[in-house]
């Protein structure tokens, strides 16, 4: 089986059985025996995240988001924060 990835969060297991979770923003996914592979655009290990880092792209989206300016461009404003709490939820 093959699926599209969008931005989010993907848990898995790692090789030492510990649960984990990755930031990822597109790509594709495919599953084959029990075992997944992923090609992701980006993707960051949670425990690798600057959250602070994160929680500042977060703002700065929401301001532009909330500035309705002409200038701006909506779509790519609504993608960086949507991958910006990506980041903060795979982080926790």
């Amino acid at each position: 089986m093959i699926a599209a990835l969008d931005i989010g969060v993907i848990r898995f297991t790692d090789a030492e059985g510990r649960i984990r979770r990755m930031a990822v923003s597109g790509g594709f996914m495919e599953v084959m025996n029990n075992e997944a592979r992923v090609l992701a655009e980006t993707a960051e290990i949670g425990d690798e995240i600057d959250v602070l880092r994160a929680k500042a792209a977060k703002e700065r989206a929401e301001a532009r988001l909330a500035a309705k300016a002409a200038d701006t461009n909506m779509a790519r404003a609504q993608a960086a924060l949507q991958r910006a709490i990506a980041r903060m939820k795979a982080a926790e």
